[in-house]
């Protein structure tokens, strides 16, 4: 089997206990005959847990787990990595998995991924479904909001955010 090893520049951003801004270069190995793309959650979490290096799981692990989220999700970290590496916008197992618990946005499906990450990281249960339902919940609630918001239009023939 053919290996290539390539260098990714990953940033990193912690908040907690007071560490700084943190940029680290790491190396993934790549099967080059199909460039590995998780099929599954679970197979996500343990590649980026055997490809970060130690310091940077240490750091994962000490920041609590939405700043980690938030922040690996910003500008080109760790989450913008998963979703063009993984290129989360095309089909695949990973991205059929997603799609069938209606989650289709790529930086949705690098949260939950992200998420699922810390919670092993840190021994806690990744409760992946709860992690959907709260996005799906999430959206429906936008939902209803831009319903009701119609719905006052249609009631007094105007629009109610010219008020």
């Amino acid at each position: 089997m053919t290996i290539a090893v390539f260098s990714l520049i990953i940033s990193l951003t912690f908040f907690s206990t007071g560490q700084e801004l943190k940029t680290s270069a790491y190396t993934a190995v790549a099967d080059t005959a199909d460039d590995f793309r998780p099929g599954t959650i679970h197979e996500a979490v343990f590649y980026l847990n055997e490809t970060l290096p130690e310091r940077d799981l240490e750091s994962i692990r000490e920041t609590d787990e939405a700043s980690f989220v938030g922040n690996a999700l910003t500008g080109d970290g760790l989450g913008r990595w998963i979703i063009e590496e993984w290129e989360l916008w095309k089909p695949g197992r990973l991205h059929t998995f997603f799609n069938r618990n209606q989650i289709s946005q790529p930086l949705e499906m690098a949260e939950v991924i992200l998420t699922s990450l810390h919670r092993y990281l840190n021994n806690r249960p990744m409760h992946i479904n709860q992690q959907m339902e709260q996005i799906r919940a999430f959206w429906e609630d936008q939902e209803k909001g831009l319903e009701k918001g119609r719905e006052e239009k249609d009631d007094n023939g105007d629009d109610p955010d010219d008020s």
